[in-house]
């Protein structure tokens, strides 16, 4: 459980800079742009329903950095005396990048690749911290009625048929 610790905190950063009160995009499209954005007549990005799921996306292109840095010191990794003997022999530009720098840099591919399908099986935790339907009493709208019931009862196991069966003896 400790992984999640940082992307609980994240999320509930995100929070704060998306509340309608106090939050720092409100503030800033109230203050430059002079858009009444506070308040309850203000931007609610996690109550609307048609800006619940731009917020979601926001949140998820935040994480991006992450992973065009790896991509970064991958490329940085590859030889250029490669490039400079290929463009030698009349190699173009495809050729470069289809024969170099992808087998080159295919290990940071996979890398990206499970970190990122890593990430997204933990981003169910993004509606369920950020858009706490427990904490008003009802769901909101980029939050389904009862989708945590469902995750529970469908992912909680039960104690095991040896186990019952001891405990009934």
């Amino acid at each position: 459980m400790p992984i999640m610790i940082p992307l609980v905190a994240a999320i509930l950063l995100w929070r704060g800079v998306l509340d309608e009160n106090t939050g720092w995009i409100n503030v800033i499209l109230q203050n430059v742009f002079h858009f009444k954005a506070l308040g309850s007549e203000g931007i609610r990005w996690l109550h609307n329903p048609r800006l619940i799921y731009f917020t979601y996306a926001m949140i998820g292109v935040w994480g991006v950095g992450n992973t065009m840095l790896i991509f970064l010191a991958g490329l940085q990794q590859v030889p250029t005396e490669l490039y400079e003997a290929s463009y030698v022999d009349g190699a173009g530009w495809w050729n470069r990048l289809w024969n170099i720098t992808f087998p080159m840099i295919s290990p940071v591919f996979f890398y990206n690749l499970v970190i990122g399908l890593i990430v997204l099986m933990q981003y169910f935790l993004v509606p369920y911290v950020l858009v706490n339907p427990n904490a008003g009493g009802a769901a909101y709208p980029g939050y389904p009625d009862g989708a945590t019931n469902l995750l529970w009862s469908t992912f909680t196991y039960s104690p095991s048929p040896s186990l019952k069966w001891a405990m009934a003896q």
